[in-house]
């Protein structure tokens, strides 16, 4: 009679490898998904955030304080553009550009050709075209200015009402994915590779960006400083002194959400690693997953 070292294992032994198989086999089908949908919905949850009302509108006021602060900014445009001045200057600019985007882009093609002409009283002599008056930093160029502000409005874009109410539709979806495949997920992972599951792919969609974004953030930081837009000319410190508080925003928020789920991914793997070296440390071992 064989002893219980040599006897064969009962067919239910037998096939609980199988069906562990099976099991990891479906965890992976459902973790591929769930990490990639995890990755958009950080993602869309930062543009979430980003163009909320209070946010958004924020950020649009700094964008265009020093617009509006600029000396020569404020002689030829209250005389060449009078409507687009008077809009970037009303109290409730932020509020109507987060609202449409167009009130902006709209007044921005009204800037003449020629701000220096525009500027001269009609009799006296005008200076070539281009030339500019002393001390102007674009020169009197109307396509010029159209340049810096079409740069400088191009983010309000994304900075709108518009956009925040499309990306909450579109992160409601994810959700719902999250859920349809965050859900199988757990259940076919087994014990402690549960933690492990949901913390492994809040890692992936959470740490690499946030090494990512702090990257880019610092290497930009000195482009904007010191390098690729120093402050040379006109358009250049119209466009250095607006786009600053965008990316300063930007970064703040990503870096916020991506810092909170970067911390959630290291509680729960943390908490794995703990509870396997109690269980392992105690009478018996860790339970063989065969027989549990």
């Amino acid at each position: 009679m064989p002893s219980a070292a040599t006897a064969p294992l009962a067919p239910a032994a037998a096939d609980e490898g199988e069906g562990w198989q099976w099991r990891i086999d479906l965890k992976w089908i459902f973790a591929i998904p769930f990490t990639f949908f995890l990755i958009l919905s950080l993602a869309l949850f930062t543009l979430f955030r980003l163009t909320g009302e209070q946010q958004a509108e924020g950020i649009i006021a700094a964008m265009n304080a020093p617009i509006v602060a600029q000396p020569q900014f404020r002689d030829d445009l209250s005389v060449g553009a009078p409507e687009l001045y008077k809009f970037l200057d009303s109290p409730g600019f932020a509020a109507a550009v987060y609202q449409n985007p167009d009130r902006l882009q709209n007044r921005i093609g009204t800037i003449p050709d020629n701000l220096t002409a525009a500027n001269l009283p009609p009799a006296a002599p005008q200076t070539p075209a281009g030339s500019g008056s002393a001390g102007s930093g674009l020169g009197g160029s109307g396509s010029a200015y159209r340049a810096a502000l079409g740069i400088y409005s191009s983010p309000m874009w994304f900075l709108s009402s518009g956009v925040h109410i499309t990306v909450g539709k579109i992160l409601a979806i994810m959700i719902v994915l999250l859920l349809v495949t965050g859900i199988p997920l757990v259940i076919f992972s087994r014990r402690l590779g549960k933690a492990v599951s949901i913390g492994a792919s809040l890692a992936v969609a959470s740490w690499l960006p946030y090494l990512f974004l702090t990257l880019v953030s610092r290497g930009l930081n000195g482009w904007v400083t010191d390098g690729g837009v120093q402050a040379q000319t006109g358009q250049q410190r119209l466009l250095k002194d607006a786009m600053r508080p965008f990316f300063d925003g930007v970064f703040a928020e990503a870096s916020r959400v991506y810092r909170y789920f970067s911390v959630g991914a290291l509680l729960f793997l943390a908490a794995a690693a703990i509870a396997y070296l109690i269980l392992k440390l105690r009478p018996g071992g860790y339970p063989d997953r065969r027989r549990a």
